[in-house]
């Protein structure tokens, strides 16, 4: 039977308890400040073939069901030196005599379990871990878990049992789902969008996705929560956690630099030897972005929205032009923060060196199939056409660029090849989506375990347009590939990182509060006007306003004076330091940010 673990094998932040304990009554909310809580350790023991059973007692208190997880943990005691590990473990849950739920290894992985793993506050198991899991909703009453050993298993397992949180309504309510939704319609109007999607996911709950307005002008097609749309310059933090994940596999480092990593025919004019994959993450490599080449770039991508492009043309437009006064180089590496997106082509094309792979294919394998992404797509040169169903997105030209052969109007510009702004702009999604993207790189470590949370670590950040320092109070900022920007809308700066998507035909933002393990998504069907009284990016349309609705008083207790002048330079300044003059940029939200 149940044999008690040695003193060595016990886990210093665990406590080993009896067999009958109670899961505590008071809920713990989703999204509150407090995370949920450890609730209980039934029981350590030896498990075998036959009557060699784990057993851990517990009981249901209150007056309402509960969501329970329970997890058999066997292979991963072996790295805490307990040996033999039982693997292949399997759980059930009795009333009385009665077996009301069973699970084993093989139900591990399924995506509502490893979700519900984060929500407890439990880290998910490995892709190929062989310790099991089981999520039951039990009512009050008294309960017992039996951990068994598969046929012919023999080792020591580990049986935790938590009470998962209530979910997130008492945050977002039904009156606050009408606050935002008035919120939402009222932006529609006021900046001339045809439709706006959005999502509030708290960590372990499932997206709250929503959908006001149309998505076709021609049809008036209503839109939906579910419509793809190209998320723009938020596919960057793809290609961020991809990196971090190659350093995990230390297969480069933050320091390694682009002589060591690039082919040799590429960035010929750069000081490639003086350049590191920290400073193209965190954009302070000096390097000019492509989108500011018109005759090269912008004019062909206007007219010619089915041409196909390949990351070395991108890279070779940029180093043609080092010694141009105008479209040369911004500064030397290191010294200055200036968002190009071309940092993010030569990620791209530098993790396809290392792997042998397109770099749309280690995005697939490392991180939308693996997090369920399954509205998640990084298209092939070529396919310029999203599929259905998708949000038409428009623009006016003229809104930009001052070009007469550019009509002054509102165009659909829903199709374009996206290899002409490669893996800085090219991925589709949708909002609930990307909130669950968003969630994963801060709450399960998708790039680099070592990096976890690192990447929202301030001290990888560096404010906006200027020499490369810590950013003061108010001041936007960006870290490695991820960016945090104070909220101008409420004048408040707390902490809030995530990224942007500006690319033609639509308008992304999408963040994450990690005080509140809260992620928020808006995506408009149409590139906003840059123009006195019309914002530049989703997150002034939509964004800071949910947060303001949801969270009051975040918003109260950091307030700082960002119109006063506490911020170096306006939130959507694109300004750089240096000696020549600046370069000239496109007002123009082309994968831009």
């Amino acid at each position: 039977m149940n044999r008690p673990l040695q003193p060595r094998y016990m886990f210093r932040m665990l406590a080993l308890v009896g067999v009958i304990c109670c899961l505590a009554s008071s809920p713990v909310i989703a999204g509150a400040a407090e995370t949920s809580r450890f609730i209980n350790l039934s029981a350590r023991g030896h498990v075998g073939s036959g009557n060699d059973v784990l057993i851990g007692g517990f009981v249901i208190s209150g007056d309402a069901p509960k969501q329970v997880l329970l997890r058999a943990v066997g292979p991963t005691l072996s790295a805490f030196g307990v040996s033999p590990a039982l693997a292949a473990t399997k759980i059930s849950v009795y009333s009385g005599s009665r077996e009301i739920a069973r699970s084993s290894s093989a139900d591990t992985h399924s995506a509502e379990l490893q979700a519900a793993m984060i929500k407890a506050g439990a880290a998910p198991f490995a892709a190929n871990s062989l310790d099991s899991a089981l999520l039951v909703s039990l009512d009050p009453g008294i309960y017992t878990a039996i951990v068994s050993a598969p046929d012919g298993g023999n080792g020591i397992a580990l049986l935790e049992a938590y009470e998962l949180p209530a979910t997130a309504g008492s945050l977002l309510t039904p009156a606050k789902q009408t606050q935002i939704q008035q919120l939402v319609d009222e932006a529609l109007t006021n900046y001339e969008i045809p439709g706006i999607l959005y999502a509030v996911k708290f960590v372990g709950e499932d997206p709250w996705a929503q959908a006001r307005g149309v998505r076709d002008r021609a049809t008036n097609a209503a839109l939906q929560p579910d419509d793809l749309f190209r998320i723009g310059s938020a596919s960057k933090t793809f290609a961020g956690m991809a990196v971090l994940r190659a350093i995990e596999q230390k297969r480069l480092t933050l320091e390694s630099t682009l002589d060591q990593l690039l082919p040799a025919d590429l960035l010929t004019h750069y000081p490639k030897n003086l350049i590191t994959v920290r400073m193209l993450l965190s954009h302070t490599s000096g390097i000019n972005s492509y989108t500011n080449f018109i005759e090269d770039w912008f004019i062909p991508y206007i007219f010619d929205r089915t041409r196909v492009w390949t990351d070395r043309e991108l890279i070779q437009l940029v180093d043609a032009k080092f010694a141009d006064p105008d479209l040369g180089q911004i500064a030397s590496p290191g010294a200055v923060w200036s968002y190009s997106n071309t940092n993010t082509v030569i990620l791209a094309v530098i993790m396809e060196q290392i792997y042998g792979k397109p770099f749309r294919q280690l995005v697939q394998d490392w991180f939308i199939a693996p997090l369920g992404l399954a509205h998640t797509l990084y298209p092939a040169p070529g396919e310029s056409v999203m599929p259905e169903p998708f949000a038409r997105g428009y623009m006016n030209w003229a809104n930009y660029v001052d070009e007469a052969s550019l009509p002054n109007t509102d165009l659909d510009v829903s199709q374009y090849d996206p290899s002409g702004v490669g893996a800085a702009g090219a991925i589709v999604s949708t909002v609930g989506d990307l909130a669950t993207w968003m969630e994963a790189i801060a709450q399960t470590g998708v790039g680099s375990p070592a990096h976890r949370r690192g990447h929202l670590d301030w001290k990888y950040f560096t404010g906006f347009g200027a020499a490369v320092s810590t950013p003061a109070a108010g001041q936007s900022s960006y870290g490695l590939h991820m960016a945090h920007e104070p909220d101008n809308t409420n004048n408040a700066d707390y902490w809030i990182v995530g990224h942007r998507g500006q690319i033609s035909g639509y308008d992304t933002a999408m963040m994450y509060l990690p005080e509140y393990d809260c992620a928020i998504v808006v995506a408009c069907t149409r590139s906003l006007k840059n123009a006195p009284g019309f914002p530049t990016n989703a997150a002034t349309v939509a964004l800071n306003g949910i947060v303001n609705i949801l969270f009051p008083q975040l918003i109260a207790d950091h307030p700082v004076d960002i119109a006063g002048g506490h911020q170096a330079e306006s939130l959507n300044s694109r300004r750089t330091l240096r000696s020549t003059p600046e370069p000239k940029r496109l007002r123009l939200p082309l994968s831009e940010y």
